[in-house]
């Protein structure tokens, strides 16, 4: 039986049961697109000699696919765990369906990829996880163990969904540990970040974006971003900070950030999680309502007549120099109702019943 221990040289050997030849193909590539090491890719086109081959336990991780002729992948990975085949497996689905994963779960999957969503990063990041789990698991796996195995395969399939909703949720997240290194994000991230950064990359510290910016436009190095202050225990957390991204084609985003630190049973900090979301389109807003407003102001001022605004019921909220220069109140005097105010007292009834008829 092939196991982790002696793959530190060679290359990771995956077999592949599929009887489609331009997935063959494709994951091919996917795999010699992964530099971290190096992978040797064997192909079973069908669903017997992908069991004859499995069972041999030659390699490392088997990817298996969901349709296999007029069988099935889950049932595939259900007769290989039947006969004692320890080599983790994980299946390969043609669309999203957690109903489908936790299915495959419960067979004995280690854990599932969607075919048309598979990047190199993340079928090297899934094999890795399930060659790291499933030596753990062999290490303790114990006659009395395997009730907590079937715990362990239920809580699996819980993680897997909670993955399903991590990457495909609409908020960027990301996870960082104490000393920077960026060890989860999802695909939201990655959207607003314009690039994919390599986990576990000591060169990708703390953000995953190209460059960063205060919200005055000074530059921010990563080692000074909120995310690195929480990591190190500077700040306890970050609530809806504003921080601006550069993306590698040079356009640039705003950002509201919150963080909170990932802590041990001991309350020692182990890193941080970073939640953000795009306001770009509201400060563009902001921006526009603050110059249309400078531009009211400035043409009311310039007129030579009264100008104010007020409520429905009455309550003004804007006037105009003209209005105090002609009335002789103040701003403070003539907001709210203070526009009755300029009337006499015998008319001040009627200017109201007038205003109310306006309105009506």
């Amino acid at each position: 039986m092939t196991t982790a221990g002696n793959m530190d040289s060679a290359p990771i050997k995956v077999l592949l049961i599929d009887d489609d030849e331009d997935f063959y193909t494709l994951a091919r590539e996917l795999l010699s697109a992964v530099k971290v090491r190096p992978y040797a890719l064997d192909w079973a086109r069908s669903y017997e000699e992908g069991l004859t081959v499995a069972a041999r336990g030659e390699h490392h991780v088997c990817l298996v696919d969901y349709q296999l002729g007029d069988r099935s992948g889950v049932e595939l990975i259900r007769e290989a765990r039947a006969s004692s085949l320890t080599t983790p497996m994980i299946l390969l689905t043609g669309r999203g369906n957690d109903e489908v994963g936790l299915e495959a779960m419960r067979a004995g999957a280690t854990d599932y990829l969607i075919k048309g969503e598979t990047s190199p990063t993340l079928l090297e990041r899934t094999i890795r996880y399930a060659i790291q789990l499933n030596s753990e698991r062999l290490r303790a796996l114990t006659t009395a163990d395997q009730e907590i195995l079937r715990t362990n395969l239920a809580l699996r399939a819980s993680e897997g969904r909670y993955r399903t909703l991590f990457d495909l949720g609409p908020v960027a997240v990301y996870s960082c540990d104490t000393s920077g290194v960026i060890r989860e994000f999802n695909r939201r991230a990655v959207e607003l970040w314009g690039r994919e950064p390599q986990p576990e990359d000591t060169n990708e510290r703390f953000c995953g974006s190209s460059r960063l910016y205060r919200p005055d436009g000074t530059f921010m190095p990563h080692e000074q971003c909120p995310m690195a202050d929480v990591v190190s225990g500077n700040l306890s957390r970050v609530d809806d900070a504003e921080v601006v991204i550069e993306r590698p084609d040079g356009s640039r985003i705003t950002v509201l950030v919150s963080i909170v630190p990932l802590k041990d049973d001991r309350g020692e900090i182990t890193g941080a999680i970073n939640c953000f979301h795009d306001i770009t389109a509201r400060k563009q807003a902001e921006k526009a309502l603050r110059a249309s407003v400078e531009e009211f102001r400035t043409l009311t001022e310039a007129m030579p007549q009264v100008v104010w605004i007020s409520r429905p019921d009455g309550w003004n909220v804007y006037f105009n120099q003209q209005w105090t220069d002609y009335t002789g109140l103040s701003v403070e005097e003539s907001l709210g109702y203070g526009w009755n105010k300029p009337f006499h007292p015998d008319d001040q009834q009627r200017s109201w019943d007038a205003w109310h008829h306006a309105t009506a």
